[in-house]
């Protein structure tokens, strides 16, 4: 699974786990929240390669939920902008990581078995800047995938869905994630030693 996927399947989680009990009525928004966060730490043995790399993080956004159709089944968007820098303290090399996305449920399915089948749609654009300012990776695209959701015995009410598993792509196109392949931990050590 791509990096940049596992950021969204989790953060979907955060938006889940911040939801207080959501009634649909309507497609007027039920909740329109705007976010931001921070933060700092270390990653021991990056990518196994026996180094410490600091990391430091800033993602600002905002996300949306409405009920959608006569069924009032509960559709998400998310807008996000995430800076992320990874500096080796050894040499003061830097990576920054550049990334706006965009995150929509395209189309939500009641299993009729307790789940919930959602499929996303992800667009986006990464840049990835070296010590200098300069462009080294760039990746771009979007992809549409689908999850399995628990809803709990509550359809319309995603305050107590669990996330169950990731079914896999439907769609992918452009250049979405080429970087964050199983080549990602060599591109960038080739930047920062």
């Amino acid at each position: 699974m791509k990096l940049r996927r596992r950021m969204t399947i989790a953060g979907g989680g955060l938006l889940l786990a911040l939801m207080t009990a959501v009634v649909p009525a309507s497609a007027e928004p039920l909740e329109h929240v705007h976010f931001e966060d921070s933060g700092t730490g270390v990653i021991e043995d990056f990518c196994g390669a026996g180094i410490a790399v600091n990391f430091d993080f800033h993602v600002e956004g905002s996300f949306q939920v409405r009920a959608i159709g006569p069924d009032g089944l509960v559709y998400f968007q998310e807008n996000s902008h995430l800076t992320n820098t990874l500096t080796n303290p050894a040499n003061g090399e830097f990576v920054t990581h550049v990334l706006n996305i965009l995150n929509k449920d395209r189309k939500v399915t009641d299993n009729g078995d307790g789940t919930l089948t959602i499929m996303v749609g992800e667009t986006g654009g990464d840049r990835w800047y070296d010590s200098d300012g300069k462009v080294v990776f760039k990746d771009g695209g979007s992809v549409w995938f689908e999850v399995l959701v628990d809803h709990n015995g509550t359809p319309t009410d995603p305050s107590d869905d669990e996330f169950i598993e990731f079914l896999g792509d439907v769609k992918v196109t452009g250049h979405e994630a080429t970087l964050t392949d199983d080549n990602f931990c060599d591109r960038i050590l080739s930047v920062i030693g």
